[in-house]
């Protein structure tokens, strides 16, 4: 998470959680500025969804996506399959992701993650590198 990123987030979570809210899950909002991420804490379902919320205004998940594909040697039309796949749901099934604590609490979001799995190697099927 870059700078600009990681302000917003920190901005946006302190409506959602409350300073004393970040305060008493071990956070402050100081070490979210730094990007600390908060992922350690648990959250109830109503404060994890408001931080995928804030989370993924700040960051478009698909361009990141791209990007991080495009830095492993991955070729533009991958990246741009990437981007396409991954919309706001799956955006937002991502910024839960990095809060949740657990293999049954992701179990019970409801999405098994090899989809993603499943969507990168279809991406990259369709458009390995070099071609």
């Amino acid at each position: 998470m870059d700078e600009t990123s990681a302000r917003c987030f920190a901005d946006g979570i302190v409506p959602e959680l409350s300073v004393d809210g970040l305060a008493a899950a071990g956070l402050s909002l100081d070490d979210v500025r730094a990007g600390a991420r908060p992922m350690l804490v648990p959250l109830t379902d109503g404060e994890l969804d408001a931080m995928a919320a804030v989370l993924t205004e700040c960051i478009d998940m698909g361009a990141e996506f791209a990007e991080a594909y495009g830095n492993l040697g991955g070729s533009q039309e991958g990246g741009d399959c990437l981007r396409e796949f991954i919309d706001d749901d799956v955006s937002l099934w991502l910024a839960k992701r990095q809060f949740t604590l657990s293999a049954s609490q992701e179990a019970a979001r409801g999405r098994d993650p090899s989809f993603l799995n499943r969507a990168i190697t279809d991406c990259y099927e369709q458009s390995p590198p070099g071609s």
